[in-house]
C-alpha cells in the first residue's frame, strides 16, 4: 500500500493501541460459508492443518527452494487461558495459520477451510484481547504492597529500560523494539536487596517475544508496518509487564539458577 494513500485517523484510538486492534478486530469481515460443515469435515480440515503447521516450513531437499514459515510455539505459556471457543491447542494453531496466510505463504485449502471456520467476530476480539499483555498501555499499576517493596529496594538497581534484548532479522520484524519503555528498576529476588541477573531479564523477555509473535504478533507487525514513516506516533509493538508478572518472573529465576547451578546472588 502505498503510504501516501494512507488516511491518518482523526478519531477514535490511537493506531496500534488496544483499542484500536479491537476495532479492527470488530470490523473485520468473517467468512460464513462453512457454517454447513458437518463435524466429519471439520476435524479433517482440522487435521490436516496440523499437518501444515508440523511440516510445512522443515528443511527440504537440496534440489528444492526453501520457503521460511512463521515460528510455532510448542508450549503452552503459564499465562494462557482460554481465547474466545479456542483451547491451547486450536489457539496456537489458529495463530501460526493466521501469520501464515499474512504473509501469502502456501497453506492447504484443508487448513485454509478450518482457519475460515474458526475466524468468528467472537475469537478475533478475543485474540485481540489476548494481545492485549504485550501492549504498554496496559501495565498494571502496584498495589501498596508491590509498591511499598518497590521503594524499599536498592536505588541504584539497572532499569528494566536498559536490558537490550535479541530480535529476529528480517523485513517481517521491521519496527520491532529491542528494548522496553519502561524505566522502572529490575525486580529484585523475592523483595530481597538482590537484583535479578539482567542477562536473565533478557532471556526471559526474549520468551516472551517468540510468544507474542507466535500467537499473533507477527501479523499485527505486518498490519501496523504501513503507518511506519507516515508521520504517526505508534507505540511499540512489544512490552511485557515484569513487575506485573513478578512471582512468575521469580519462580523462572529460581529454576533456571537451579537448572544451571547457579548462585542467584552472585550473578550481575
Amino acid at each position: 500500500m502505498s503510504q501516501q494513500l494512507i488516511k491518518k485517523p482523526r478519531f477514535g484510538p490511537k493506531v496500534a493501541t488496544s483499542g484500536w486492534w479491537l476495532d479492527k478486530a470488530n470490523t473485520t469481515p468473517t467468512t460464513t460459508k462453512w457454517t454447513e460443515l458437518s463435524p466429519y469435515q471439520l476435524g479433517r480440515c482440522r487435521v490436516l492443518a496440523e499437518y501444515d503447521f508440523l511440516i510445512l516450513g522443515e528443511e527440504k531437499g537440496e534440489q528444492e527452494e526453501q520457503t521460511t514459515y512463521p515460528g510455532r510455539l510448542n508450549q503452552k505459556p503459564h499465562y494462557f487461558e482460554k481465547v474466545g471457543n479456542l483451547e491451547w491447542r486450536d489457539f496456537r494453531l489458529y495463530s501460526w495459520l493466521n501469520n501464515t496466510k499474512a504473509l501469502n505463504l502456501p497453506l492447504s485449502s484443508e487448513a485454509i477451510t478450518w482457519l475460515e471456520y474458526l475466524s468468528t467476530k467472537g475469537n478475533q476480539v478475543a485474540a485481540a484481547h489476548f494481545l492485549d499483555r504485550f501492549r504498554e498501555q496496559n501495565q498494571i499499576p502496584f498495589d501498596i504492597l508491590l509498591e511499598e517493596e518497590y521503594n524499599s529496594g536498592p536505588q541504584q538497581a539497572p532499569l528494566i529500560s536498559s536490558v537490550k534484548f535479541n530480535i529476529p532479522e528480517g523485513e517481517w520484524f521491521k519496527g520491532l523494539n529491542n528494548s522496553l519503555q519502561d524505566n522502572r528498576y529490575i525486580p529484585t529476588i523475592d523483595g530481597w536487596l538482590t537484583v535479578i541477573s539482567p542477562a536473565y531479564i533478557k532471556i526471559y523477555l526474549e520468551e516472551r517475544l517468540e510468544e507474542f509473535l507466535a500467537l499473533g504478533g507477527l501479523k499485527e507487525l505486518l498490519d501496523r508496518k504501513p503507518f511506519i514513516g507516515t508521520g504517526l506516533e505508534l507505540p511499540d509493538p512489544f512490552y511485557w509487564d515484569l513487575w506485573g508478572e513478578v512471582d512468575h518472573l521469580r519462580e523462572s529465576y529460581s529454576e533456571y539458577c537451579d537448572q544451571h547451578h547457579l548462585d542467584p546472588l552472585e550473578l550481575d
